[in-house]
């Protein structure tokens, strides 16, 4: 099992230029990325915590919209900071909000797995889109807007 996530973990750092190796990611655990926000988690917080700090750090920057920013997050990783996702056209959605790496080359690998950088990315994007998650996050609109 482990041979099968070390081998998902190099087809990625192939696709995205070997971005991934800048810093390690796990794609074991969310426990285990202690450096994915910034110094805040560390192994012992364990994913509750990860994901309350996460959700805070959300509410924070997205001030009134917070609340949507979050289901917008748990709809595309779970609010996870090392979710990804291999496309069809094979274009790598990663991190939080799944920041697409084909159409967003400005956010590198390195920030788009971690956490506040992909929430400040995101956040750019939404005010550069009219503060709307229109369009780029229309694919997950139907599970965003229950």
């Amino acid at each position: 099992m482990i041979f099968a996530y070390l081998m998902v973990a190099v087809l990625i750092g192939i696709i995205i230029g070997g971005e991934l190796w800048k810093k390690p990611v796990s794609l074991l655990s969310p426990v285990s990325t202690a450096y994915a926000y910034d110094g805040i988690p560390t192994p012992t917080m364990g994913w509750t915590g990860l994901r309350h700090e996460i959700e805070k750090y959300i509410r924070t920057k997205f001030g009134k919209d917070g609340e949507l920013a979050i289901k917008v997050a748990k709809c595309e990783s779970g609010l996870k900071p090392d979710a990804y996702n291999l496309n069809e056209g094979k274009s790598l959605d990663r991190g939080i909000f799944m920041i697409n790496a084909k159409y967003h080359p400005e956010v590198t690998s390195e920030c788009a797995f971690n956490a506040r950088c992909n929430i400040d990315a995101t956040y750019r994007m939404y005010v550069a889109q009219g503060y709307s998650f229109m369009p780029a996050w229309k694919w997950s609109k139907p599970c965003w807007e229950k």
